[in-house]
């Protein structure tokens, strides 16, 4: 601005002196002075304007503009925070929490530039807050009561237990409306003498998800306590403690420790879950607490949470029982559903919850035919319960379909992966006994990227050759026999002549094309070559076959840096498929779940 007034107070000057006019002249001329006392003020006016725009604002509390960049430091500082809040990896944790105190330490350096901020900015400028500080909770709208907040969402097998459980919910909360579901029916009688405005039977209806869904939508008020298997409950279920922890805006979803009847066994509850690679891990514990309250992906007693997010997480579950509040849980975690960016949730040691000792009340019981409608539903191949639990399906039994994974160049599942395992193995295996030359080329040998992971964008697919002159061996000898008795694989066409350019395997669910090209394979000729002239031998899958000289440089095609840069601005690594929808197989589906190099993000590391 201050230039612009210059120029045009200078450019009137000029004008005149281009008529050879002095300043005196410019005065005594009848346009003279108006001219130029326009441009003095237009030129001052906008000095002032300008100079109001660029220096510290002072407003009524003297609280100075800050600096843009200083305001995109606060928001990474804001971001570094969130994410050290959320990670779960305690190596992770540590490089996190070291990044973040040397942030904090340049903003104090730099607080001296903006002393006096808003309030949230003075926030961001504080220690670095943890999950594990001690936070003085505040009371949620005491001038309500609780029932005005909550409603009780149970589900019981018999009316005897329903009755019960309602007694000694009433000696505690006796205004708090409470929701009751059955699996069997009950006395109409009795139901009609205990039903009330604050109290709601629901008889015939199976422990499934969809019951609980439509509870939640008859539901009024703002959260919900919504749990099965409870025997009864104490003054040791301290609801008012779990409301707290909810709408002080500590946790978004808040449970308890369970005490199992009436053995009196106690159970902390609290799991971390991990859904990676087509496989679901769970395991007890916790690295996180906030005001005396653990931080969990998945929890097994009742819940406390808001109406509004258990029905956005629970109106795409089918699965019944214990497992559709597990695929709650890891629909808000792995889904993507809910506009909450990683839900958290709690379990408050403090918070009691008598509960029912069945089977099907402990995840780790759960038998496998009954885990398996919910992998078919996830796209998962294996299910591991820390310690002792570890279930795995066939890609057949989990209706996963290899070939939509192969044409659509996606990271391909186990099963998938343990069937092409077999066949290349056997033929390799195989092929070794009856002498029959094989070779293997492509970066897919080093395991520079994900060896056995299925072909990917940068990535070459497993190049197998065999020798086409031993065409008469498969056929004459029990060679196809024994690849289909010993590996469950197939090997077309039926007949072969020395013209086949190619072969098939095939498995249960998707086929391997072999190439076929002329090759020495006599005994006698390996035996006089000289040592260096030897072929270079690789394992694959335990099996030596051939190769290239130095199987290194064929991992040479792209340099790291490139393949990073590109897949991370592919529109592939993040695009959804028909078959993978939104609320559907996120994790399992997209490329941009994994990073683009190394290969122990495919292994199943826990084993080592």
């Amino acid at each position: 601005m201050k230039n612009i007034s210059q120029y045009l107070s200078i450019h009137c000057f000029h004008w005149f002196k281009r008529k050879e006019q002095t300043l005196w002249q410019l005065m005594q001329h009848p346009c003279g002075f108006p001219i130029f006392g326009c441009c003095f003020i237009l030129g001052l006016i906008l000095f002032l304007f300008w100079y109001h725009t660029t220096r510290p604002v002072i407003g009524d509390h003297d609280e100075p503009q800050l600096n843009p960049d200083l305001l995109k430091l606060l928001e990474f500082h804001e971001i570094m925070h969130a994410t050290y809040q959320t990670v779960r990896s305690s190596h992770a944790k540590l490089i996190l929490h070291d990044s973040l105190s040397l942030l904090n330490e340049m903003l104090a350096n730099l607080s001296k530039q903006f002393t006096f901020m808003w309030p949230i900015q003075k926030q961001k400028l504080e220690r670095i807050p943890t999950y594990t500080k001690e936070l003085v909770g505040h009371r949620c709208g005491p001038e309500f009561p609780l029932a005005v907040w909550l409603e009780i969402h149970i589900h019981t097998q018999t009316c005897n237990q329903g009755m019960h459980l309602l007694q000694s919910i009433r000696k505690t909360y006796p205004n708090i409306t409470v929701r009751i579901a059955t699996t069997y029916g009950c006395n109409p009688a009795i139901i009609s003498k205990e039903s009330s405005c604050t109290t709601h039977w629901y008889v015939n209806r199976p422990d499934k998800a969809f019951m609980w869904l439509r509870q939640a939508q008859l539901a009024k008020t703002k959260y919900l306590v919504v749990g099965h298997h409870l025997s009864h409950f104490s003054e040791h279920t301290n609801l008012h403690r779990m409301l707290q922890m909810a709408c002080t805006g500590q946790a978004d979803i808040v449970g308890g420790a369970s005490r199992l009847e009436p053995e009196g066994h106690w159970d902390l509850g609290c799991y971390q879950i991990s859904l990676k690679n087509f496989t679901l891990r769970i395991r007890p514990g916790y690295e996180q607490s906030t005001n005396s309250c653990v931080h969990c992906d998945y929890i097994s007693s009742p819940i406390l949470i808001s109406r509004e997010l258990f029905i956005r997480a629970m109106q795409y579950s089918s699965v019944s029982g214990s497992l559709a509040f597990l695929d709650l849980f890891v629909r808000l975690i792995h889904g993507g559903l809910d506009r909450i960016k990683f839900p958290r949730a709690v379990v408050c040691p403090d918070v009691l919850f008598h509960i029912r000792h069945d089977s099907d009340h402990v995840l780790d019981r759960v038998d496998k035919n009954t885990w398996t409608a919910f992998i078919r539903m996830w796209s998962l191949s294996r299910i591991r319960f820390a310690p002792a639990v570890d279930h795995t399906w066939t890609c057949r039994e989990a209706r996963i379909h290899c070939q939509s994974f192969d044409k659509a160049d996606l990271f391909m599942p186990p099963c998938c992966l343990k069937e092409q395992h077999q066949c290349v193995t056997g033929f390799l295996a195989l092929s070794s006994v009856y002498q029959i030359t094989t070779r293997a080329f492509g970066d897919y040998l080093t395991g520079m990227y994900s060896p056995f992971v299925g072909a990917t964008v940068y990535q070459s697919p497993l190049n197998l050759i065999w020798n086409r002159s031993a065409y008469e061996i498969i056929d004459k000898t029990k060679f196809r026999t024994e690849f289909y008795t010993k590996y469950g694989c197939k090997l077309f066409p039926d007949k072969l002549n020395k013209h086949n350019q190619q072969i098939i395997l095939s498995a249960d669910k998707w086929n391997w094309t072999i190439l076929g090209e002329a090759m020495e394979w006599e005994k006698s000729i390996r035996e006089t070559r000289n040592a260096k002239d030897q072929p270079t031998s690789i394992v694959l899958n335990g099996v030596w076959t051939e190769t290239h000289y130095n199987p290194g440089t064929m991992a040479m095609e792209y340099a790291s840096s490139i393949i990073e840069s590109e897949f991370w601005t592919a529109e592939l690594a993040l695009m959804p498929l028909p078959f993978c929808e939104h609320h559907h197989l996120p994790v399992n589906c997209l490329s941009g779940n994994y990073l683009p190099l190394g290969n122990i993000q495919y292994q199943d590391v826990e084993n080592y």
